[in-house]
């Protein structure tokens, strides 16, 4: 694969996922201060992913079709560069309304990152792709961490006045600086057209949805699981830091938060660059599954290293997680390409909607099931001094408990389910030929 389209391909990921972590600081701020109810505030940030979920099952379909890879990532680049300006000029008009379309459209421009892995898979043979599946994630991950850092630095004070200031702020530079990169984007993409041309489309086979979840269910089920205890914790970073370890004092302090969960993800990106040629994917997976319940229990102390310890244990534990499942995923997809045909991209996409829909998941089941107390002792509305003493969680041990049982109950059962059948067919067994894989989906005792 020419670096180039690696590159690209790299830089796609970190553009479509930076404008959703730079806007993790100030969306709820900025719905509510163009007129947005506040309760539904927490509902931006869902719009992006829930955009995500629905669309890139479409997407796929359309690829196994003899769609163009070139066509979708141009037009997902365009989309999502108008969702962002219409998010950036919200508050020139004052409009919540803005605010919810810009979400709305640039989560739609966002459908073609699950595209990637399968194009990854579509022009790689399994034992190169690897390296550039962990490239892509990692780069996804990382800005996921990197965009509420560099959107604390925006909380500082703005000289701008009138029509500038309300184009020139903390809330709209989350719009204008994704619209730089999507330019970026469309420029590479439209000089090398060429690497993203289908070469050998396979366009075959009947699609089958129900025999491809009963194949894919187990590390569909393990990916979601996953990465909705990972974000329960990241996405409710703020919550936790505020109503219940108290260690943010005004918004400046904000990025403070992310930074340990920043560290954990370059930390487990240089693992995996040190170590990936010599650890088996299963060894991978097993040792970062143990990671992240360690990592979810010590968010039980109440001291403020807890929290940054947690966060830290968690995302390297998850860092590492992330190109275990889509390797394994991607490798076993082309295992079954004879059977699946060119449906291998909507099999391969699957993971990484899971994984959207868990993003969208764990915030706001983390929020329902939250009795948050905040007295007369809880305010934010100084920048500049909050006061957090009177600001609560009552049910955070209870509900941490439950969550952290449930997740690593089901995913012991997940693991057990895919290795049932021993030396046989398994997600995290990569099987050596698919002469029977019909016979294999159809029997009673794989699923």
């Amino acid at each position: 694969m020419p670096r180039m389209r690696i590159v690209i391909c790299c830089l796609i990921a970190f553009t479509l996922t930076i404008d959703f972590s730079l806007s993790l600081i100030s969306a709820q701020a900025y719905w509510i201060v163009t007129g947005g109810q506040k309760k539904i505030a927490g509902l931006v940030f869902g719009l992006y992913d829930a955009s995500t979920i629905c669309i890139s099952p479409l997407l796929s379909i359309y690829i196994a079709k003899g769609g163009s890879y070139n066509k979708i990532f141009v037009a997902g680049i365009v989309i999502n560069f108008i969702g962002n300006l219409l998010y950036a000029i919200a508050d020139y008009f004052s409009s919540w309304e803005l605010i919810f379309a810009g979400r709305v459209v640039s989560g739609l421009g966002a459908t073609c990152v699950p595209l990637l892995m399968v194009f990854v898979a579509d022009v790689m043979e399994s034992d190169k792709q690897a390296k550039v599946v962990g490239y892509i994630k990692y780069i996804a991950a990382v800005s996921r961490m990197l965009g509420p850092l560099i959107g604390s630095l925006l909380t500082f004070k703005w000289d701008f006045t009138g029509t500038l200031g309300k184009l020139l702020n903390i809330f709209t530079l989350v719009g204008w600086i994704p619209m730089v990169f999507d330019l970026i984007c469309l420029i590479l993409l439209f000089i090398f057209s060429s690497y993203f041309v289908r070469i050998n489309m396979d366009i075959r086979g009947n699609f089958r949805f129900q025999e491809i979840i009963q194949v894919f269910w187990p590390i569909l089920l393990i990916g979601y699981l996953t990465t909705v205890l990972c974000w329960l914790f990241i996405g409710n970073a703020f919550l936790l830091a505020t109503h219940h370890y108290h260690i943010i004092n005004n918004e400046h302090d904000l990025g403070k938060i992310y930074i340990t969960g920043l560290v954990g993800f370059v930390a487990s990106f240089v693992m995996f660059i040190c170590v990936r040629k010599t650890m088996l994917d299963m060894i991978w997976f097993t040792c970062s599954i143990l990671l992240l319940s360690i990592g979810s229990c010590v968010f039980f102390f109440t001291e403020s290293w807890a929290f940054h310890l947690g966060v830290g244990i968690t995302t390297f534990a998850y860092g590492l997680m992330i190109p275990s499942l889509n390797i394994m995923n991607n490798n076993f997809g082309k295992q079954l390409k004879q059977y699946i045909g060119s449906y291998i991209s909507f099999a391969i996409s699957l993971i990484t909607i899971a994984q959207g829909l868990a993003r969208f998941c764990g915030p706001a089941i983390f929020i329902l099931f939250a009795n948050i107390i905040e007295d007369s002792n809880c305010d934010f509305s100084n920048p500049e001094l909050y006061i957090t003493s009177g600001c609560r969680i009552d049910n955070y041990y209870t509900q941490n408990g439950i969550y952290i049982a449930i997740c690593t109950l089901f995913t012991v059962l997940s693991i057990i389910a895919m290795n049932k059948r021993n030396n046989q067919v398994s997600p995290f067994i990569i099987i050596k030929n698919t002469d029977n894989i019909n016979q294999l989906i159809n029997d009673d005792q794989y699923v």
